[in-house]
């Protein structure tokens, strides 16, 4: 009787130590870039079946008295390399944003490619950042 209750009480120990681990679940983190004046930089692209490509980005700087400019262009794979085909930019006191269309040829694979720049008030330029989205 006392060997089937040490033997008991030892199984019970194993699996509740080991059963926490088991059905744990893995921590998902997605990556994200730190910046030091950006505080957020979005991105969207979308082409539908009739070509329309629809293009956002926006940029906002952390500081209030920051200049933030934005270059958007759309680009096109041709022959394995990137050609921008249309470029839009945009400027503005701690936040910019673009949100244009242009319609495309859909037999092309296409991308947005993004340049935030972040200037302090004495025009230094302070950071910037490029970010691809297809």
């Amino acid at each position: 009787m006392k060997k089937a209750l040490t033997l008991l009480l030892s199984l019970v120990l194993v699996f509740g130590v080991l059963a926490p681990v088991a059905y744990a679940a893995p921590a998902v983190r997605a990556v994200q870039p730190r910046y030091i004046r950006i505080g957020s930089f979005d991105t969207a692209f979308n082409i539908n079946s009739n070509g329309k490509a629809t293009c956002y980005a926006s940029v906002e700087s952390w500081y209030d008295t920051d200049t933030v400019d934005l270059t958007m262009e759309l680009q096109r794979l041709e022959d394995g390399t990137w050609t921008t085909i249309k470029t839009w930019t945009g400027s503005g006191t701690h936040f910019t944003t673009l949100d244009k269309i242009w319609y495309v040829l859909t037999s092309y694979e296409h991308r947005i490619k993004v340049t935030a720049k972040i200037y302090n008030a004495a025009g230094v330029l302070l950071e910037s950042q490029t970010e691809y989205h297809s």
